[in-house]
């Protein structure tokens, strides 16, 4: 009896550019490595799928992007996994549907490797249209939509009847324009890390400049008064000048520094002594409340707050 695959090859009109699949030939190492990076890949997206869907911090639009790009990895892996089945065991019916996603999950990859791209970007120029326009919702619409457009334009040889899946053959002209429209998303992937990179730099110099002139906060809580040292700089007075003010149940230890890049001088601000609030080298204290929003609680037992800039 004659094979199937064999008749319908004979049937069909070969071209000069079609590859059979089945021709090839893998060695035993080959096929193990292949396995294992499979293997390993496999896992390793699933459990960022896992991680992504069940953890309720994580939903976010970019997680969203990075959990629907494990998926297409996913069926990268998939469509390698294809291949193998294809080579070793003359699969025919793997062989069909191997012709039908070679071309097509890698641009589907790039697809959503530029949305997400492109998501980053817009989270960064524009922030606050960003938090009100885009979410989990739209992500998951858009990234179906773009999946199907891409997925009916590559296979249109196919369903169009240029080519046939029943042949188990690759046309290298079809693979070589695909490859050309990858080479493409690939060019648009790095030109938006690009702009992302030039653009955070913009963002983080306006924050430093505008919106936060100083270092971090450091806040230590000490018990023992006795192992605070009082400053040698006070906003009522100069160098040299010590803590003369009665000693009071909370006191702050800040630095207020003048150029936030190369000054750094320890204060002493004593709520009950109101002198030394007047200095305009300070910020005004109302109880334990700074102006800026920094708020202390009341300790009755005596315990200071120290804060380091």
């Amino acid at each position: 009896m004659d094979d199937p695959l064999a008749v319908v090859i004979n049937n069909t009109k070969i071209s000069a550019f079609d590859f059979n699949v089945m021709e090839q030939n893998i060695t035993v190492f080959q096929e193990f490595y292949r396995t294992s990076v499979v293997t390993v890949a496999m896992f390793l997206n699933c459990v960022i799928i896992l991680v992504v869907g069940n953890s309720r911090q994580l939903r976010y639009p970019r997680h969203v992007f990075w959990a629907g790009i494990s998926l297409f990895e996913c069926l990268f892996l998939l469509e390698c996994i294809l291949e193998l089945a294809v080579i070793t065991r003359h699969d025919e019916l793997a062989c069909r549907i191997y012709v039908l996603l070679c071309p097509v999950d890698y641009s589907i990859l790039l697809i959503c490797l530029s949305m997400a791209s492109f998501d980053r970007y817009l989270a960064i120029t524009k922030y606050e249209w960003y938090k009100k326009s885009v979410t989990n919702r739209g992500v998951v619409i858009s990234i179906a939509l773009a999946s199907t457009l891409t997925f009916v334009v590559v296979t249109a040889p196919f369903w169009t009847g240029y080519q046939s899946i029943d042949t188990c053959t690759l046309n290298l002209a079809h693979v070589h324009w695909v490859y050309v429209l990858d080479f493409l998303l690939g060019i648009v992937c790095v030109a938006l890390h690009v702009k992302i990179f030039f653009e955070s730099k913009i963002v983080i110099r306006q924050y430093y400049l505008h919106g936060y002139p100083g270092a971090s906060v450091t806040v230590t809580f000490v018990k023992d008064r006795r192992k605070i040292q009082p400053s040698t700089n006070i906003f009522s007075g100069g160098p040299g000048v010590t803590e003369s003010s009665p000693r009071t149940p909370e006191k702050v230890f800040i630095t207020f520094p003048k150029n936030p890049s190369t000054c750094k001088t320890d204060y002493v601000l004593d709520p009950g002594d109101p002198a030394k609030l007047e200095s305009p080298h300070q910020k005004r204290i109302d109880g334990n409340r700074f102006n800026n929003g920094q708020q202390l609680k009341n300790d009755k037992s005596g315990m200071r707050t120290k804060i380091n800039r």
